[in-house]
C-alpha cells in the first residue's frame, strides 16, 4: 500500500540514500523528508488540473467592510480550507448531456457537461475569491493528503520530485537533482496524458420505459 513513507524512500533509493522507517526517526533522511515531502507534494497537485485530486464545493460567502468591497465584483467568498488552486466556477446551466444510448436496453451514458466559457472570478489574499456569481459553486484541485488516492503514474511522478529535492539537501548533489527533476518532468507528461485519457465521466441510467418494467 502506497504510503508517504514508501514514496519517501522510493525518492530516496532512487538518489542512491538510505532509507527510512519513519519520518520521525532521527536521521538526516527522515528529517528532509518530513521538511519536504508535503510542499513537495502540494506543488506538484498545483501543478496540473489532476482529476484524482479534484473537487466541487459551494462557497461559503464573506461579510466584508464597506471600505474592503471590491467595485469589480459583487461576491466576495472564502475559499475552501483544502484549495490548492481554484479551477472554475460552475455556472448554473452546468450538467450532464447524453452522451450514447443502448437501443436493445433503454439505457443512457451520460457525460459531465463543462461550458466553454464559464463564470469570471478572481483570488486575493486572505484565501478570497471574488465573482459576480450568486451561490458560487467551485470546482478546484484540492490538496489531497492521503497516498492512498494518488494514481500510480503521480506517485512515480512525485517520488522523482522528491529525489531532486533531497538531491539537494542531503548530498549536494546538483547533477543528480538535474537528472532527477528531468525525470521528474517526463513522469509528469505520462501521469498528465493517462489523466487526461479517462476525462469523460460516464453515469448510466435506465431509460423510463425499461425501469417501468
Amino acid at each position: 500500500m502506497t504510503s508517504i513513507v514508501s514514496i519517501c524512500n522510493l525518492a530516496l533509493t532512487r538518489i542512491g540514500a538510505q532509507t527510512i522507517n519513519d519520518l520521525e526517526e532521527a536521521s538526516s533522511a527522515a528529517r528532509h523528508c518530513k521538511a519536504l515531502y508535503e510542499p513537495t507534494r502540494d506543488s506538484l497537485l498545483e501543478n496540473r488540473p489532476w482529476r484524482f485530486a479534484r473537487s466541487r464545493a459551494a462557497l461559503a460567502a464573506l461579510v466584508v467592510a464597506e471600505s474592503e468591497t471590491p467595485r469589480e465584483w459583487s461576491q466576495v467568498y472564502a475559499l475552501p480550507s483544502d484549495c490548492l488552486k481554484p479551477l472554475y466556477i460552475e455556472p448554473a446551466s452546468a450538467g450532464t448531456i447524453p452522451l450514447h444510448r443502448d437501443c436493445y436496453t433503454g439505457s443512457e451514458y451520460w457525460r459531465q457537461q463543462i461550458p466553454d466559457a464559464t463564470p469570471p472570478f478572481e483570488v486575493r489574499a486572505g484565501r478570497q475569491i471574488m465573482t459576480d456569481e450568486e451561490d458560487a459553486v467551485l470546482i478546484y484541485t484540492a490538496r489531497i493528503e492521503d497516498p492512498t488516492r494518488y494514481d500510480p503514474l503521480f506517485v512515480e511522478a512525485l517520488s522523482w520530485r522528491l529525489a531532486g529535492d533531497l538531491a539537494s539537501a542531503l548530498k549536494g548533489d546538483m547533477r543528480r537533482r538535474e537528472e532527477a527533476w528531468g525525470a521528474a518532468q517526463v513522469a509528469i507528461n505520462e501521469a498528465a496524458a493517462s489523466d487526461a485519457r479517462g476525462a469523460t465521466i460516464r453515469v448510466q441510467r435506465d431509460a423510463d420505459w425499461t425501469a417501468a418494467r
